[in-house]
């Protein structure tokens, strides 16, 4: 199964921030006129801001704050739904067509929606506005080209165990050149999670300027040593010049040359972490560590649901469960853990029950850690949490 895509319909992978209120889920994104994602909007430039709700069976109000930043061209509402593996999935989209008459940062939001009797409130996110370019980025050329290209965007070392950004880029010369699909990159000696794009962009090749569309992929190096990751292709199609009946032919697809282009395998060296008593694999750079419960004072046995949050920019999908340091008078089972990459963050759930009534004081909790860029192990450290365990026989108050 390959990365499936093309000029007036794209199907993306959709990782973007969001915010969980039940079974509802708020989410947007940036698009070119054309539907392609896009990291910034362009000066002058039409461009698309896409706000999707997910399970949201009833929406009674919807409002975004600042948007009169921009000037609104257009507006529209779509609602879509899909069956996987027999569960049914509803997305309503609330499409802007912006234009943005100055170039900065902009801060949009927050978006507001009342679902299902329940008001959800995402955070701001902020939309770059770059200046538009004086010189003219792309032009056609006379002979329709395209290549294919892997890359790891890093001029660090790479451990085994990190996050690995690969970018696999499809370069094109012409508009007449449609990208159908590219391959999945699989390799025995990786494990692959999640891929997000593709996003559209500019670049010089061989003294001529190309667009691209660009998909990255988080990887995870299994072992040290040199490895490497197999070509993979791309097929896509060119239009035929452009007359009456190629016009006609070109919509029953009887007028497209089709093509495939293989990129090169990439080879790349990969490092072992040293020996660290206490360290269980977590590699980037972290800056904070949350303890929370549901509550400070709990029935004996009853289930305490207890939260511990890390913060910063690592190997969240490759992480482990910590290991939590509980008194002995408590049980503790593994719950779930949720992923929140857009504030790059991740939650690990637990379940506790506290078997014998007391006071009892859970954490600090600690969590070595090792930089990659600075090649350097560090730490963070959580708060503490004070629970009161009643006896059956004692009754809570409010």
């Amino acid at each position: 199964m390959g990365i499936r895509t093309g000029k007036l319909f794209l199907m993306v992978v959709f990782f973007v921030s969001s915010i969980l209120c039940k079974e509802a889920k708020i989410g947007h994104r940036l698009l070119s006129q054309k539907g392609v994602l896009i990291k910034n909007a362009i000066e002058g430039e039409p461009f698309l801001l896409e706000i999707s709700v997910q399970d949201a069976n009833l929406i009674t109000a919807f409002k975004i704050g600042n948007l009169e930043q921009f000037k609104v061209r257009d507006f529209r509402r779509i609602t879509n739904q899909s069956i996987v593996n027999g569960i049914k999935t509803e997305t309503k989209s609330f499409t802007y067509s912006l234009v943005a008459e100055k170039t900065g940062n902009f801060e949009i939001g927050p978006v507001t929606i009342k679902a299902d009797d329940n008001i959800i409130v995402t955070d701001p996110f902020e939309v770059l506005v770059k200046e538009r370019s004086t010189n003219e980025p792309f032009k056609n050329s006379a002979e329709p080209r395209a290549l294919l290209k892997m890359f790891i965007d890093s001029k660090n070392k790479i451990f085994v165990g990190q996050k690995i950004p690969l970018k696999v880029r499809f370069y094109y010369n012409s508009d007449e050149i449609n990208c159908e699909a590219v391959s999945e990159v699989r390799s025995d000696d990786f494990n692959f999670f999640s891929y997000s794009g593709p996003y559209e962009g500019y670049e010089t090749v061989e003294n001529q300027t190309f667009k691209y569309l660009e998909w990255t992929y988080n990887i995870f190096a299994k072992k040290p040593g040199k490895l490497t990751l197999p070509e993979i292709d791309a097929s896509y199609n060119v239009a035929r010049q452009d007359d009456m009946y190629t016009t006609v032919l070109r919509m029953f697809g009887a007028a497209l040359e089709r093509k495939t282009v293989n990129s090169k395998p990439l080879s790349f060296q990969v490092f072992d972490i040293p020996e660290v008593p206490g360290f269980e694999g977590a590699i980037g750079k972290f800056t904070d560590l949350v303890l929370t419960a549901t509550g400070d004072k709990f029935s004996q046995a009853s289930p305490i649901i207890l939260k511990l949050q890390i913060i910063g920019d690592g190997n969240f999908e490759n992480l482990k469960w910590p290991k939590l340091k509980l008194p002995e008078a408590f049980r503790v089972t593994e719950s779930k853990n949720y992923f929140d990459d857009a504030n790059n963050k991740i939650t690990f759930e637990y379940i506790l029950q506290g078997l014998e009534a007391g006071n009892y004081k859970v954490g600090p909790h600690e969590i070595i850690f090792f930089n990659p860029e600075a090649e350097k192990f560090g730490s963070i450290k959580s708060n503490y949490l004070s629970l009161e365990i009643l006896s059956q026989t004692k009754k809570m108050y409010c």
